[in-house]
C-alpha cells in the first residue's frame, strides 16, 4: 500500500521515517485490525492458560495439604498415649485410655474416683435400683412342691447379668410361710426391653395363696470401659 507525505504530497518509499522532498517525519502506517485483534487474542488466550494453570498448582497443593494432614492425625489417634503419667495404654477416647477414661457414656475426661471424673462421679449406674420390672405371678401345685412363676422384664437403659430373686409365699392372713430364691437372669445378660421367665418353689403347702418377687441382686453390665 502506497503512502504519501502528509506536508507536500510526494510517494514515499516503503519504510521511510523522513520524506526526501521536504524533510516532514513520516509515521509509520498502522497495522491493520485483523493483526491487532489476533496479537490482542493471543495474549488474552496465553492469559487465560496461565491462570488455568495457576488454579491447577493451588488444587494440588491443597489437596497435598489436606492429605498430610489426614495422615497426621490418623498416625497421632494411632500412636497418641494416655496422658496419665506412666500409662502407655493407647488414647482411645480422646487423651486417655479406657483404664483412665470417665465410664459415664460419651465422657472422656479422666477418672478421679475410680471409675468417675468430677462430673459424673456423683451419678454411678451399677449404685441405683436395676430397673427390671415384674409381672405374671402365678402360683400352682406341681408334684410335692408349690410353684410360683413370672416374667421380668428390663425397662431400663442398661444391661444386667445375674438378677437374683426372692420369692416370700404367704397364706391368706400375709403370714410368711416360706421363701425360695433363684437367677432369673445369668451371665447371657438381659438387655433393654428383654424378657425372662423364672421359677420359685416351696414343699407343698396349701395354705399358700400368694407369692410376692423382689430383686435382691443383679450386676449392671460393663463392656469396653462403657454401659451398655
Amino acid at each position: 500500500m502506497d503512502s504519501f507525505c502528509c506536508r507536500c504530497g510526494a510517494r514515499l518509499s516503503p519504510g521511510a521515517r523522513f520524506c526526501h522532498r521536504c524533510g516532514h517525519p513520516c509515521r509509520p502506517p498502522e497495522r491493520t485490525g485483523s493483526s491487532a485483534a489476533g496479537k490482542s487474542m493471543d495474549w488474552e488466550g496465553t492469559a487465560e492458560k496461565g491462570l488455568a494453570l495457576l488454579r491447577r498448582y493451588w488444587l494440588a497443593a491443597a489437596l497435598a495439604v489436606v492429605i498430610v494432614f489426614g495422615a497426621g492425625v490418623l498416625l497421632w489417634q494411632n500412636t497418641a498415649r494416655c496422658a496419665v503419667s506412666g500409662c502407655a495404654g493407647r488414647a482411645e477416647y480422646g487423651r486417655y485410655c479406657s483404664a483412665h477414661v470417665c465410664l459415664s457414656a460419651g465422657c472422656t475426661n479422666c477418672r478421679t474416683n475410680g471409675k468417675y471424673c468430677a462430673i459424673h462421679r456423683s451419678v454411678d449406674p451399677a449404685s441405683l435400683p436395676a430397673q427390671i420390672e415384674i409381672s405374671n405371678v402365678r402360683i400352682t401345685e406341681r408334684g410335692s412342691y408349690t410353684v410360683a412363676t413370672g416374667t421380668v422384664t428390663n425397662v431400663g437403659v442398661y444391661t444386667y447379668e445375674f438378677v437374683k430373686l426372692k420369692g416370700t409365699f404367704r397364706d391368706s392372713s400375709d403370714t410368711v410361710l416360706d421363701t425360695d430364691w433363684t437367677y432369673a437372669v445369668g451371665s447371657e445378660g438381659l438387655a433393654p426391653g428383654e424378657s425372662a421367665t423364672f421359677r420359685l418353689s416351696v414343699p407343698e403347702d396349701y395354705r399358700i395363696r400368694e407369692c410376692s418377687v423382689s430383686i435382691i441382686d443383679c450386676d449392671t453390665v460393663l463392656r469396653a470401659g462403657r454401659f451398655h
